[in-house]
């Protein structure tokens, strides 16, 4: 939903995995996010940041973790492929 795939790298044929790293604050929103494993590409890479900031806020964090801040690492595919995953 709110994955883009960056239309001159669709055009290029170009496809990958990103894994960032975030962190979000005790409200949901996004503090921080980071590359930690390249795509190889850097319009994939920029997308994947750009999509945590457009996902924000996230649901807030439960009080029952008594964390202020929450970090988190996901993995961003970047597939032509049209089989979708659950997952």
């Amino acid at each position: 939903r709110f994955k883009r795939y960056p239309r001159s790298a669709r055009k290029d044929g170009v496809t990958g995995v990103v894994v960032v790293k975030f962190v979000i604050r005790k409200n949901g929103k996004v503090e921080s996010s980071e590359v930690i494993n390249s795509s190889g590409d850097p319009r994939l890479d920029q997308e994947a940041v750009e999509m945590l900031v457009r996902a924000s806020p996230f649901a807030s964090i439960p009080d029952e973790l008594s964390s202020s801040h929450l970090e988190l690492t996901l993995p961003v595919e970047f597939s032509l492929n049209p089989t979708r995953k659950l997952f």
